[in-house]
């Protein structure tokens, strides 16, 4: 049971850095309550996975020609 409340805080709080742009990510995370202090490496690691699928997603061509 434990652990199905920590994933929805995790998703919850993942969605909500998810709407910021990505400079402002770092310091939404600092601010964070202490009772988030446990998952704050876990969802910088999340962000910094979703920033770089992004960042490779925006150099890769839509469609091949040739």
């Amino acid at each position: 049971m434990r652990d199905t409340v920590r994933l929805q805080q995790m998703n919850l709080l993942l969605r909500a850095a998810l709407a910021l742009p990505p400079q402002e990510r770092e310091a939404w995370l600092q601010r964070l309550p202490a009772e988030h202090a446990a998952l704050v490496p876990l969802l910088r690691t999340m962000l910094q996975r979703a920033q770089a699928d992004d960042d490779a997603f925006m150099q890769r061509p839509a469609v091949s020609v040739g």
